[in-house]
């Protein structure tokens, strides 16, 4: 039996994410929230766990730049050296990139009708069948890369949402039902081909820290 795990971590909260943003793939600074959040990731992934025995072999993250800061502390933290892979990035959003989601709902209600569609690319934009289809192939390369291993994946709420109904085979078109917190570790492994979800939306290293559940777009 050959087991591989991914321990798939979104990143800390930003500043977008506070003022609900569209974050997509534009950028926004960590909070002060966000940085305690990625530090407590970091301490966590440290420790012992039934979930994870600390013998990691590679750290990957989006490489935007939110991602790429929460995998910073977890680098520091266990000595990895953090390999960054644009197919873990969020969502392109286009024009919709930088709008608050109350000002795209009340100016542009029907374009915010069509984001619920798997099949609607704003302008300029993709759609989440693309991003789902990217960010999937990424996440199966890297357990055919990391056989029997266990590898850390920091990045975003849309693509977390993509790994989990592939593990679980829950079809696109079903709404979620699920939480993505900003700052949470996720595991899900693969033993002899077949996918299995470990455990979900860990975030008890938060304590009292504000969680923000990932965009439901």
């Amino acid at each position: 039996m050959i087991k591989t795990t991914m321990i798939a971590v979104r990143h800390g909260e930003t500043v977008w994410n506070t003022e609900k943003r569209y974050q997509g793939q534009l950028d926004s600074e960590l909070t002060r929230i966000g940085k305690m959040q990625s530090e407590a990731v970091a301490i966590a992934l440290a420790e012992q766990s039934p979930l994870w025995d600390g013998d990691f072999t590679a750290l990957y993250s989006s490489d935007l730049g939110r991602a790429v800061n929460t995998a910073r502390y977890i680098e520091q933290m266990l000595d990895i050296p953090l390999q960054q892979d644009p197919r873990l990035r969020e969502i392109r959003l286009g024009t919709l990139q930088g709008q608050t989601r109350d000002a795209i709902r009340n100016e542009q209600p029907e374009m915010r009708k069509n984001l619920d569609r798997w099949d609607y690319a704003p302008p300029q934009g993709e759609s989440k069948v693309e991003r789902y289809l990217r960010t999937t192939a990424c996440m199966l390369d890297l357990f055919e890369r990391h056989q029997g291993e266990t590898f850390i994946v920091v990045t975003h709420g849309g693509v977390l949402d993509g790994f989990l109904r592939y593990a679980l085979r829950i079809p696109l078109s079903d709404n979620r039902r699920f939480s993505i917190f900003n700052g949470s570790i996720n595991v899900i492994s693969r033993i002899d081909g077949n996918m299995k979800l470990e455990s979900w939306g860990i975030v008890h290293h938060l304590k009292d820290m504000t969680v923000i559940d990932g965009e439901k777009i």
